[in-house]
């Protein structure tokens, strides 16, 4: 399930606390469907109205995108003529979705649909994506009218390292941002700052080791950030867009000040979810 409802508890640890002195608290995770499958690339409006994700039923092969109305846990789910829908992602009003869509081995496309009143509307190309791509990041730039993703070199038949990219939501302007080293998964899972200024980009270099770079969306410069040696998911930002937070060694959550560069403990998670 997307969400489970129980009750786990958590050490909130300061910068100079350690964890037999921080404070105790209580978190409650709500649970939010109920459908036997898996649900992957959860993601809310920014209004906080709708949650959208990608859907595949138990037993089943093809991913769905599904479009939940939270207010009355009402569901739609994403009609496309190609089998798979994955990675959906929310423009800044909520009026549009980017996606990508694609058949095994062959199409490829990173589309965009139109959502009125808590349903799908109609459904357009933005790009095509490489034929044997089946997972991306897409981010959408803060004026809603283009966005940026994950792809790879579409002139390679085999799986190379992805790059990041900007295109109008037209399918004009194309982009290629980044050209990451070759030998490993490249530029996968991209985040946005709250205040629209800046990048979060996850980098793998060896398969089995990350970079966390920043790209500043006002003047084009990037900056590595820190290094990991674990495989990461995501990055999130802190509401300031000062610090980002991601998943540590041992499950922790973790904080890194981008100014100051200081790795801080956040939490210390005693009963797994």
């Amino acid at each position: 399930v997307l969400l489970s409802l129980l009750i786990f508890s958590v050490y909130q640890i300061s910068h100079n606390s350690t964890i037999e002195n921080a404070q105790y608290v209580k978190t409650e995770l709500k649970r939010l469907t109920y459908l036997d499958g898996q649900e992957l690339s959860p993601m809310l409006s920014a209004d906080g109205k709708y949650l959208i994700y990608a859907k595949r039923d138990l037993g089943g092969k093809n991913w769905r995108i599904n479009l939940m109305t939270l207010g009355s846990r009402k569901t739609h789910f994403l009609e496309d003529d190609f089998d798979n829908q994955s990675y959906p992602a929310f423009s800044p009003d909520g009026s549009k979705i980017a996606y990508i869509s694609y058949n095994r081995g062959s199409d490829c496309q990173i589309k965009m649909v139109e959502i009125n009143d808590g349903e799908f509307g109609k459904i357009s190309k933005i790009t095509d994506c490489k034929s044997i791509v089946q997972s991306t990041s897409i981010v959408w730039h803060p004026s809603g009218k283009s966005i940026f993703y994950s792809d790879e070199d579409h002139e390679k038949s085999f799986l190379s390292e992805k790059m990041l990219f900007s295109i109008d939501i037209s399918g004009t302007n194309k982009k290629q941002l980044s050209q990451p080293y070759s030998i490993g998964r490249g530029d996968y899972s991209l985040s946005l700052s709250p205040d629209g200024r800046y990048l979060a980009v996850i980098r793998d270099i060896r398969w089995d080791q990350v970079q966390v770079m920043l790209l500043s969306l006002d003047t084009g410069n990037w900056q590595k950030l820190f290094s990991l040696d674990l495989a990461l998911h995501t990055v999130a930002w802190s509401q300031d867009s000062e610090s980002l937070i991601y998943r540590g060694e041992g499950a922790h959550l973790m904080s890194f000040n981008i100014e100051s560069k200081a790795h801080t403990q956040l939490t210390s998670i005693l009963q797994p979810i």
